[in-house]
């Protein structure tokens, strides 16, 4: 009888001991789409998706949220298509970034993981390169759309525009200085701060604007007080013969008003401090910038003087503030800002109800095309609650307003006329009016319809009838 190979015997005696070697990978496999719920996604948590067809040895998530996939075969996970606010899939094996997806469409894009062996830790994150269309493993830029190139390296790469030797995006929007004092002359400036989209050149920033002296009795620019004059119907005579010229209007203060008096903060709850005509003071708007983006609902609610009213919270985070963050990413810690601020307001926005604080973060984020997350953007929103230039500027907003000013008032706005600077400032940030005139805001709405043929709903169109109630330019 033959003897069997001693090699032969040993091979066949270390499959048996280890089986696993071959099948590990393949003892788990995904026979449809399954959800994995409260996956942690910064400071909130996400719902991801095992994708139909993956395998791997096992999977698990853990209460703390941690999911982790070991021994990965071909292991697929996105994110649930309500998950808007996932814009990557990351994949961490012991801390360092292996695999990263791009989640343009939730619900359908994925990440695979790498097949060698190993415990990996999925991470759905913020990341959204513009122009990216695939992402490297550490979630930058690895291939950009048609036209653009990547720039950079890492998480860092980004796309830019294509060109000879590749050339950087033009600048859209700038954050600015406050104004300088206004001159005998009639002009004030500032400086720009920072521009935007990061690494841009160019673009059209406004530096300088017309103004009146303080030692002047003239209070036709847009930041004085005086009531400018009535606004003309825009255009109502076109397709109706009953629009009614409102009898007074008031212009919003869109110019900030030269340092003249000194600028105070009120220590009293719930009442701003105001200059000598009146007008919440600059001091004031930022120091409820301050209590605003401290996220601390105690810091807000001791400014305003009142209780905290955590029904009134549930009500206006499921119903307005939900409306106002649609699309947008949002971690938990900036929707329950925003909260703060529209359930109970500043005292520069006290005036002003739970809805139209609302209407004024959208105006921002319609404006600016993000919401508001730092200081600086609080103290914007602010401004715009109480008729005040922002400090960031829109190029893109503002070309936008003046198209909207030729199809009111059937002419190109003059920047240096205080009314059509204001009108086009209106309508680009949604400028609020210190003083609101409800007969004026009726006719204005009739005359929008009247031009455009529908009744406004969208921030954009309720600026456009702001501007055309309080700016007083007239056709």
């Amino acid at each position: 009888m033959a003897k069997t190979p001693k090699l032969v015997l040993f091979l066949v005696a270390l499959l048996l001991a280890f089986p696993a070697l071959t099948t590990a990978t393949t003892e788990f496999t995904a026979d449809g789409n399954i959800t994995v719920s409260a996956v942690t996604f910064g400071s909130t948590t996400a719902e991801m998706l095992v994708m139909t067809g993956s395998t791997a040895e096992s999977w698990t998530i853990t209460s703390g949220g941690t999911f982790t996939v070991t021994n990965p075969g071909n292991f697929m996970v996105g994110s649930a298509v309500a998950e808007t606010n996932v814009k990557g899939i990351k994949v961490t094996l012991d801390g360092v970034a292996v695999a990263c997806a791009k989640n343009t469409t939730p619900g359908t894009n994925y990440v695979t993981l790498p097949a060698t062996a190993g415990t990996y830790t999925i991470v759905p994150v913020t990341t959204n390169v513009a122009n990216a269309v695939i992402y490297n493993t550490s979630c930058g830029a690895s291939e950009c759309a048609s036209g653009y190139s990547v720039s950079g390296s890492g998480a860092d790469a980004g796309c830019v525009v294509t060109g000879t030797g590749g050339t950087t995006p033009t600048c859209t929007s700038w954050t600015y200085s406050s104004w300088g004092t206004c001159s005998s002359s009639g002009q004030q400036t500032r400086t720009v701060v920072s521009s935007s989209p990061s690494g841009c050149t160019g673009g059209s920033p406004v530096t300088t604007q017309s103004c009146t002296p303080a030692s002047s009795s003239s209070s036709s620019s847009p930041g004085a007080s005086a009531t400018p004059a009535p606004a003309a119907t825009p255009a109502a005579e076109e397709t109706t013969t009953t629009e009614t010229t409102p009898t007074t209007t008031e212009t919003p203060t869109t110019v900030a008003t030269p340092a003249a008096t000194a600028e105070k903060v009120s220590t009293t709850a719930g009442v701003p401090a105001t200059d000598s005509a009146g007008k919440v003071t600059l001091e004031q708007m930022t120091a409820d910038a301050t209590a605003v983006a401290s996220a601390d609902v105690n810091q807000v609610i001791a400014e305003m003087g009142v209780s905290r009213d955590t029904a009134a919270e549930k009500t206006y985070s499921e119903g307005i503030v939900a409306k106002v963050v649609t699309g947008a990413s949002v971690t938990a810690e900036i929707r329950n800002t925003i909260n703060n601020f529209v359930t109970y307001g500043t005292k520069a926005t006290k005036s002003l109800g739970a809805g139209e604080r609302a209407g004024v973060v959208n105006s921002f984020k319609a404006a600016l095309g993000k919401l508001p997350t730092t200081e600086a953007d609080w103290n914007d929103v602010i401004k715009i609650a109480n008729g005040r230039w922002p400090s960031q500027i829109s190029k893109a907003a503002e070309d936008k307003a003046t198209i909207n000013f030729k199809k009111v008032y059937l002419r190109d706005p003059d920047r240096k006329n205080a009314h059509d600077d204001a009108a086009v400032t209106v309508m680009a940030y949604g400028l609020r009016p210190a003083d609101r005139n409800l007969n004026s805001e009726k006719a204005a709405i009739k005359s929008f319809k009247a031009i455009y043929g529908y009744a406004p709903s969208a921030a954009t169109a309720w600026d456009v009838v702001r501007a055309i109630a309080y700016s007083g330019a007239t056709r």
